[in-house]
This record gives structure tokens, sequence and C-alpha cells, in this order.
């Protein structure tokens, strides 16, 4: 029997709750109400989750968010109803401590799979008493 947890898509979505949260501050409370974190996750969902990968050149430094019905807030990047979500964010920059706000929803997940797969690697060379063998095309 093979070990998991409850990770990837829904502790992605998690994570970018919390990172909406923790961006808005202060105004998360009076700002979010269900309807526009629901579309803020849609948006999450279909837009940057399925298509994130840190390490293509392509990916996308900025990320605009829909915040329909949100007053403007240009101190923390929310302007004409959209919350700017940046790789690297700006005020940490400054203390050049490069953290990343996308990044930082993805780093537990992507750790914890890991480490559920390690878990995996060392239950069957227990059982079995002798290394993994992978086929690849």
């Amino acid at each position: 029997m093979g070990t998991g947890g409850a990770w990837g898509a829904f502790r992605l979505d998690e994570g970018f709750k919390n990172t909406l949260r923790r961006k808005l501050g202060r105004h998360a409370d009076n700002l979010l109400k269900q309807r526009t974190i629901d579309e803020a996750v849609n948006y999450f969902e279909t837009a940057i989750k399925r298509q994130y990968n840190p390490y293509a050149q392509d990916c996308d430094e900025e990320y605009e968010v829909p915040m329909t019905g949100v007053a403007d807030i240009p101190a923390i990047g929310l302007e004409a109803g959209y919350l700017r979500f940046t790789r690297l964010s700006p005020l940490l920059k400054k203390s050049n401590s490069l953290r990343q706000e996308i990044q930082d929803i993805f780093d537990p997940v992507f750790r914890q799979i890991r480490s559920l797969i390690e878990e995996q690697i060392r239950d069957v060379k227990f059982r079995t008493h002798s290394d993994l063998k992978v086929i690849s095309n």
C-alpha cells in the first residue's frame, strides 16, 4: 500500500488564499467576500497554477488576479480591479532577500511531494531488499 497525502492542487489553492490574505493585509477582511475569493482562486487555478513553471525562460514575472468590485489600493498593487502578484516581492527586493510571491505558494507543496516520493522509494527498497529500478523512454 502506497503512502499519500492531501497535497497537490488543494494545497496550492489554500496557499494562494493565504498569500492573498497576507498581501491584502489589514484590508483582507473588508475586501474578501466569498465571490471575490472564488473568482481569484478560479483565476489562479486556470491561469497560473496549471501553467506555472519557474524553470521556463518565458515564465511570467507578474500576474494580475481579478478582484472584481474591489476598491483600488495602489500601495499593495490593487488597481482597476486587479491585484498584482510578482515572482519577486517588490518589498523584499530592497532588502536583497529575493523571495518570490508566487513561488512561495508552490515550494511547500513541491517539498511535501518530494518527501512522499522519497518515502515510497525507501519503502520499496526496504520491502524488496534491492534498489529501485526505473524504466524511462
